[in-house]
């Protein structure tokens, strides 16, 4: 009877737990202004998870907090920002065109951040934060002037010429100064001026935001003849201060 036995079978269950995915990205992004036509900028994005039969999504959501450091932006401005971020299997971008930004002054920004969540089949979720900043640069303003005018000797005790003014910035909080200064060209047709009076015919010429203006005492012209002229030039100059 010795080496008798008896066999019987244990079966062991494993039974598994879900396990949180763990989200990687770079979470921070810049662009600037002018930079192109089209802005963009991208980071990489990865996550890891235990379970390694998982199924996952990527997703994202506006956290509502941009901020323009020159002021309140609209509400359809603000969509229209936020409406060119994207997130995919292993990256986030951001797209904007360079117009929508365009209104941006030298060293002003727009921040603006959004949550990316990975899920796993089981609803369990990691998520980081990507904040994005936008950079403005000076845009130059467009000045548009009445490049023109006359007047005639002895048509009264002053004789005046003026002409409009007015100029665009797409730098909204800009402010702006408007100058002139003489070309030193005058040229009479009746000789050489000297230059007595060539102080007195460019005397009396004056800008301001919106229009230029020639106002000047008759007795100054009084030493031109019957069909001479004499023309002289301003450059009117518009600069922004920033």
């Amino acid at each position: 009877q010795d080496g008798a036995s008896d066999t019987e079978v244990v079966t062991i269950t494993i039974h598994g737990s879900n396990d949180v995915p763990v989200l990687s990205v770079n979470n921070n992004g810049t662009l600037t202004e002018d930079s192109g036509t089209a802005l963009s900028t991208s980071g990489s994005l990865s996550y890891i998870d235990a379970d390694s039969s998982d199924t996952h999504t990527v997703d994202h959501v506006y956290n509502g907090d941009m901020v323009w450091s020159g002021g309140t932006l609209t509400g359809e401005h603000v969509g229209a920002l936020v409406a060119g971020f994207t997130v995919d299997m292993d990256s986030w971008d951001y797209n904007v065109s360079n117009e929508l930004v365009d209104f941006m002054a030298d060293g002003e920004t727009i921040t603006f951040s959004h949550n990316i969540t990975v899920t796993d089949e089981h609803g369990a979720s990691d998520s980081e934060v990507v904040t994005v900043t936008i950079y403005g640069k000076n845009d130059a303003p467009d000045l548009t002037v009445d490049s023109e005018g006359s007047v005639t000797e002895d048509t009264g005790t002053t004789v005046i010429a003026s002409g409009d003014l007015s100029f665009t910035d797409p730098d909204v909080t800009d402010t702006h100064s408007v100058m002139m200064s003489y070309n030193g060209d005058a040229v009479w047709t009746g000789g050489e001026l000297t230059g007595g009076q060539e102080v007195s015919v460019v005397y009396s010429y004056a800008v301001d935001a919106d229009g230029w203006e020639y106002n000047q005492l008759n007795s100054r012209l009084n030493f031109i003849a019957a069909e001479e002229t004499i023309t002289l030039l301003k450059n009117q100059g518009l600069a922004a201060k920033i």
